[in-house]
């Protein structure tokens, strides 16, 4: 990637470095070239390059391009592979398309804790708090243990219940969260 600044003002160049959330959409958009760039050029890609380029998509909030990506996934028999899997729930989450997402983790043969927390965050940073943590305790009952990011985000997602009427509903997910944990109380 190669990205210039403008030489012709000392002020110009501070300004590119004083907004830093320009550059990851610059990024993702230079990612998604790339892609491009590859496979008219007929190279191969692996499950990496699939996996970058889904980032930025979920980044630039190009659904467009994303399910053209899913599509070549698809088509290419990658579908049912758990890392891209997570990165196509993920990039759809972010896109805010829920029913994409849950689709894509049916499809995951092999779900690890990294993508069944990812469905778990799409859950609730889509707004879906009981949701996710019915997915926190579907995970418990298979067996995959969650990690400190995993439990983080299944009370992140109890938190976001805005309206007090929401309340004991919240005490009454937390209290399921800490109960299939068996963690000792007191």
């Amino acid at each position: 990637m190669k990205l210039s600044l403008p030489s012709s003002s000392s002020s110009s160049s501070h300004e590119a470095f004083l907004r830093p959330r320009r550059l990851p959409f610059v990024m993702y958009r230079e990612a998604v070239k790339v892609l491009r760039e590859m496979r008219s050029e007929g190279l191969l890609m692996d499950q990496f390059t699939f996996g970058s380029v889904l980032t930025a998509c979920g980044g630039l909030l190009a659904l467009l391009e994303g399910k053209q990506i899913h599509a070549y996934i698809i088509r290419t028999d990658h579908e049912k592979n758990v890392f891209l899997g997570g990165a196509l729930v993920d990039m759809y989450c972010k896109c805010k398309r829920i029913n994409y997402v849950v689709a894509v983790f049916v499809r995951i043969t092999s779900k690890n804790v990294v993508s069944w927390t990812a469905m778990l965050v799409s859950y609730g940073k889509n707004g879906y708090s009981e949701e996710a943590v019915r997915i926190f305790c579907n995970m418990q009952r298979k067996g995959i243990a969650p990690d400190d990011f995993t439990l983080g985000s299944v009370i992140s997602s109890c938190a976001h219940f805005a309206s007090l009427e929401w309340e004991s509903k919240k005490i009454k997910m937390l209290t399921t969260i800490v109960r299939s944990l068996r963690l000792p109380l007191g």
